[in-house]
């Protein structure tokens, strides 16, 4: 019951609630299946940049991995709070063991070229988002990482096409999210998805993510 209600309060937008619920779920029956993961995300989602919190949990997907299992899942979180703290190397290599779980996790596809680029890898960043745009056409966040890896090779016209893609798609997905909160709810958010604030309104993306 106490996971239950977390699942909806994070479905709500209240993590600071579900965080508690997730907590109480665990004094319960510290062997529930999936509840230290949703833990770590919503601790994550919450409280973004804190490092204790961080440090929090990973202690939490540590014992996943220890009781559970790993998971291409698991390693792509461990790599987010790794590419969060600039360990570029330590979040390619969570990539890196997430794909090797699962060779076609499109989040993984995505998180790994995004270090990449960050790397200054335009060409292997574009073999994996494009791997990834296939498998997930309606990615806005794979189309516009693509677009910033074409432009770095001065594809202009395909760096053209996959932004025109992304701006469709988020254009239909922003729609999809109004509905969501007139319904008093938050959909998931989409992996690496590009915050407005970044997003440049011209023909190509200005400003690499």
């Amino acid at each position: 019951m106490q996971q239950a209600i977390a699942e909806r309060l994070v479905n709500q937008g209240d993590l600071k609630s579900a965080i508690e619920h997730y907590r109480k779920a665990l004094d319960l029956d510290p062997r529930l299946q999936g509840v230290r993961f949703e833990l770590a995300e919503a601790i994550l989602q919450s409280f973004k940049g804190d490092a204790a919190l961080q440090t929090e949990a990973e202690k939490e997907l540590a014992t996943v991995i220890a009781t559970e299992g790993d998971s291409p899942k698991v390693q792509c979180v461990l790599a987010q709070i790794a590419f969060d703290r600039s360990d570029l190397e330590q979040a390619r290599v969570h990539f890196t063991r997430s794909l090797a779980l699962d060779p076609q996790y499109t989040t993984a596809q995505i998180g790994l070229a995004r270090v990449l680029m960050t790397m200054n890898q335009p060409q292997e960043a574009r073999k994996y988002l494009e791997v990834a745009v296939r498998a997930d056409p309606l990615n806005s966040g794979a189309h516009y990482q693509l677009a910033q890896a074409c432009r770095r090779l001065q594809m202009t016209d395909e760096a053209k096409k996959e932004f025109q893609l992304f701006r469709e798609i988020k254009k239909t997905k922003d729609q999809v999210e109004a509905l969501y909160q007139q319904m008093n709810r938050q959909p998931k958010p989409e992996a690496y998805e590009v915050p407005d604030q970044d997003v440049q309104h011209d023909d190509a993306p200005q400003h690499d993510q």
